[in-house]
């Protein structure tokens, strides 16, 4: 019985990748360990794939993480939620900075080498952060050549005209360092 369902997982596994194949994406290992026990995974729709991401507010020393981001929904459309233009700040925003219109929205390319089925054709370079476009879709994002997924899209958002948003970019962040 073990081995069926170990079967499977791996038949999953492979269709799920060659899911991701299809569409551009690159997935490389957990980089974060936000989600590593608690059964959060990748749930489709249709034929939309519902991500868990991770948002990251560096200044705040806060995150959001979703459990569903449908990957034909927009950047900004996601932010509207969890930091919306009109109602209440999130509880540690006490400023009132972080508004979904204000914001920015960055992502760590080549955070992590890719796992082995998506690593043709990919020629893997010094990690940089690279601001995204709110108006992309999240597939759009995913997509692109740098982004490696780190088992889930993790974004860092940042207020900009600030003496910390300026410092994140002149400084080592976890380790990786920013190419400008």
């Amino acid at each position: 019985m073990k081995e069926i369902e170990r079967m499977r997982e791996e038949a999953q596994t492979r269709s799920f990748h060659a899911q991701c194949k299809k569409r551009g994406y690159k997935i490389g290992p957990d980089a974060y360990g936000v989600w590593a026990d608690s059964g959060m995974s990748i749930s489709k729709i249709d034929s939309s794939f519902l991500w868990p991401t991770l948002f990251i507010y560096p200044e705040s020393q806060q995150s959001d993480g979703l459990a569903e981001f449908d990957e034909n929904d927009t950047i900004e459309e996601q932010l509207q939620r969890i930091l919306p233009d009109s109602g209440p700040p999130a509880p540690w925003d006490s400023e009132f900075k972080y508004r979904a219109s204000t914001v920015e929205v960055y992502y760590l390319s080549f955070c992590v080498k890719p796992l082995p089925p998506f690593r043709d054709g990919i020629q893997y370079k010094q990690p940089r952060w690279v601001r995204v476009n709110k108006k992309e879709k999240l597939s759009q994002v995913l997509s692109r050549p740098d982004f490696v997924i780190p088992q889930y899209p993790v974004f860092h958002v940042l207020v900009p005209n600030t003496n910390y948003h300026e410092a994140f970019f002149k400084e080592s962040v976890g380790g990786w360092w920013n190419e400008k």
